[in-house]
């Protein structure tokens, strides 16, 4: 079985659980809308728990509760666990170092400062 280790990329992003909607469609063409949290974050990607299968190389619109911004995601990983939430790492079509309203350090993933509105 695969496994998502955020600790073991320097790209795996920080621990930060932040609010987000995954909107898409499941196999049979039917919408979703799924509220969920993070579990690690950073420009180019995110990880999180989703209790709707999803597929590998699914795009998917991930929307930032706090401010209502949307970015296009791919399905890069999936690993099901038994009577669990599926853990999914997305990655973002256009990444973007302002999504999370986070400063992430160029080749580093741990951000520096949060930005303020």
């Amino acid at each position: 079985m695969a496994r998502i280790d955020p600790g073991r990329s320097k790209d795996s992003g920080v621990h930060l659980a932040t609010p987000v909607v995954v909107s898409g469609y499941s196999e049979s063409g039917a919408p979703f809308n799924e509220y969920t949290y993070t579990v690690s974050v950073n420009g180019n990607d995110c990880l999180m728990k989703l209790k709707t299968p999803v597929w590998n190389e699914q795009l998917l619109l991930l929307t930032n509760v706090k401010t209502a911004e949307n970015i296009l995601c791919r399905v890069a990983i999936c690993v099901t666990n038994e009577n669990a939430p599926t853990h999914v790492k997305v990655d973002f079509v256009n990444p973007s170092q302002r999504f999370w309203r986070l400063t992430f350090p160029p080749g580093n993933s741990n951000p520096t400062t949060q930005e303020e509105e």
